[in-house]
């Protein structure tokens, strides 16, 4: 199945959707949505949170300084607003259906 085949007619929105959603972890559309956190799996976190945790344990206190810590991408510390796509304004259902159908 081919985007292309989205605008000449064949492929429906609902394929279009269905293909979207089971697109793989790390894909070009992944990275753009979610930047570097796209990179990170859940085996990525997980081994992120063991060391932090052996690291406080080793401590021995109540709570380390944030430079010490391995802060995965979305976390508190690193989350940064999303800038928008290439600086232009998010459109709206009406400006897509507009803009897909021909119209407006």
């Amino acid at each position: 199945m081919s985007l292309r085949g989205f605008f000449r007619g064949p492929v429906t929105h609902h394929e279009l959707l269905n293909l979207i959603a089971h697109l793989p972890p790390g894909c070009a559309l992944d990275r753009a949505m979610n930047g570097e956190a796209a990179d990170w799996t859940v085996t990525d976190h997980l081994l992120a949170r063991s060391i932090n945790d052996t690291r406080l344990y080793r401590s021995g206190k109540r709570q380390l300084p944030p430079s010490q810590l391995i802060n995965p991408p979305g976390s508190e510390t690193t989350a940064k607003p999303k800038p928008k796509a290439n600086g232009h304004k998010q459109l709206g259902a009406a400006e897509l259906d507009a803009l897909f159908t021909g119209g407006g």
